[in-house]
């Protein structure tokens, strides 16, 4: 054809400009233009653009019909390329190879090339309307259907990798397993988290170090040992190269490819160990803004390296961990749902083998508060009454921590939080706190609550455990937080006989129901959650 590319392209009302964006999208009239001039239809002429994969493999802008630069790996400025397939076509181009997404020709099993071997010029960066089209050939005179390329096996998991990325673009079939169900997008943008996170490890420790991949000889020893640089990990910019992108994603399939969370998190271990600390990818706070299966199988994998609070904060002990998301005003709502001191019945499960204290009742608390949230263990003390020091509270996390039932309690402590969060607790547990009981249990009082019990007791050591009895069952936390009168020895009140107890519990049960409508409280004295509606809500 004896016709330079301008001309044509102003007979097909073309753009001629040195940044033309035909490959990107046609409009209609565009379109009609050029079916009419080749007897093509319009369809298969949109099909041969990069708009035949907007919503898949990336995304135009509806107005401007530019490409968005958020969506995961998206286009390329430049055309990778099969030189078999150049050799078989006549030189005929295929859009796919300007996705980032493709890395690997499944017809030769070769990776693709993103560079003219000879000048190392990028193909089709620019369009050349000066001359006569010669598709085939670099600027620089090389015929690029010539490039060496790199034969693989046809099961290598390379080309599987492309396959899949392949399939879930065309959505003929689903993803790896821990997406099944999940939008396209959501499924790269997982996929793009683990494989930024990937080539991360591979800019410190190599390619060939990358686990679930292994390179031929020939592309580990060409000089493409590591990328050309560390990435973040949502990065939205396709590797530069094709063979990253290949090790990146297949790496990644790898491990979203796991049946559960926990598994992937395992298949991760090596990615998290060996991550570059200085770019950050690996590190917790990209998981705020990150594809939220990503999030979780980077948790999981880096739950052996967290501390009790940041396991807490980031649900590493849940099926599906997930970044901090409370505000301050939420970790005040489940506050008012809290008692200071841990429910008896939750301590005596969760504090096994443990000191069950009223400091150790309170720092459960408090790891609920932790739950989610990006506040202190100091502020939720606060929250809470505890007035504990910053070293204090993280002694008493990690005697939590380092008890072997640790997993369990972490895994409760979520439930809890996430089912105080939904249905909050019919007592409020901030106004308890704050509520004044130098008038509980005077001696009138006292008096009153034998009687209905039928006994005969004098005001010491009786009166003083059943008023530090009624502050802790009323406001849910320690007797201290209230003057009930000098202290009274643990001797002198475990000397109390227990059919005494027994029979003093109802009548000061009516006595606290009393005392709170006298302040015009219309709450149960006491109350919490069932721990087995708790953790079947969490699962």
């Amino acid at each position: 054809m004896d016709l330079p590319l301008a001309s044509l392209a102003r007979m097909l009302q073309l753009s001629d400009g040195k940044r033309s964006s035909w490959h990107i999208w046609l409009s209609p009239s565009q379109r009609r233009a050029m079916g009419t001039a080749t007897g093509t239809s319009a369809e298969t002429i949109a099909s041969m653009t990069l708009s035949d994969y907007d919503g898949r493999a990336l995304r135009l802008d509806p107005v401007t019909r530019e490409l968005d630069p958020r969506f995961p790996y998206g286009a390329l400025r430049w055309s990778r390329y099969c030189p078999h397939c150049l050799s078989d076509s006549q030189d005929r181009w295929q859009i796919r190879w300007r996705l980032g997404w493709s890395f690997a020709c499944l017809k030769h099993n070769v990776l693709l090339l993103d560079a003219c071997p000879t000048c190392h010029a990028r193909p089709r960066r620019r369009q050349t309307f000066r001359g006569l089209p010669e598709p085939g050939l670099c600027n620089c005179g090389y015929r690029l259907k010539d490039a060496p390329t790199t034969m693989m096996e046809s099961d290598d998991p390379i080309l599987d990798g492309q396959r899949t990325v392949a399939h879930v673009i065309a959505r003929n079939a689903a993803g790896p397993a821990l997406l099944q169900g999940a939008s396209t997008r959501d499924t790269l943008e997982a996929i793009r988290s683990i494989s930024n996170r990937v080539l991360n490890y591979a800019s410190t420790h190599g390619m060939a170090a990358v686990a679930g991949v292994d390179l031929p000889a020939p592309l580990v020893t060409g000089g493409v040992q590591k990328p050309s640089r560390a990435r973040g990990a949502i990065n939205a910019d396709p590797p530069a190269r094709a063979i990253e992108a290949a090790v990146g994603v297949t790496a990644a399939l790898n491990i979203l490819a796991a049946p559960t969370v926990v598994e992937a998190g395992v298949r991760a271990s090596w990615l998290i160990r060996g991550q570059n600390a200085d770019t950050g990818p690996a590190e917790l706070r990209s998981c705020s803004q990150d594809n939220g299966v990503a999030t979780a199988v980077v948790i999981k994998a880096s739950t052996e390296r967290l501390g009790p609070e940041l396991q807490l904060r980031y649900r590493s002990g849940s099926a599906v961990p997930s970044a901090p998301n409370l505000q301050l005003d939420d970790v005040t709502r489940i506050a008012r749902a809290l008692p200071r001191m841990m429910w008896a019945t939750w301590s005596d499960q969760l504090l096994l083998g443990l000191p069950r204290t009223p400091e150790m009742r309170s720092v459960l608390s408090i790891a609920t508060l932790l739950v989610g949230s990006s506040v202190r263990a100091v502020e939720a003390g606060d929250i809470l009454g505890e007035a504990a020091s910053a070293n204090a509270l993280n002694q008493r996390l990690w005697l939590l921590c380092g008890s072997r039932q640790w997993p369990s309690i972490c895994a409760r402590l979520i439930c809890l939080s996430d089912y105080l969060n939904r249905y909050g607790a019919p007592i409020d547990y901030g106004r308890r706190r704050a509520l004044n009981y130098s008038s509980l249990l005077r001696r009138g009082d006292w008096a009153m609550v034998c009687r209905e019990a039928g006994l005969k007791l004098g005001h010491r050591p009786a009166a003083t455990w059943a008023r530090r009895f009624l502050v802790e069952k009323v406001s849910g936390g320690p007797a201290t937080l209230a003057p009930v009168g000098r202290s009274t020895s643990n001797a002198h009140i475990s000397a109390v006989d227990p059919a005494v107890l027994s029979a003093l519990d109802g009548p000061l049960e009516d006595y606290a129901k009393r005392f709170l409508l006298r302040l015009g409280i219309d709450e149960p004295v006491e109350w919490s959650p069932p721990p087995q509606n708790c953790c079947h809500y969490g699962t």
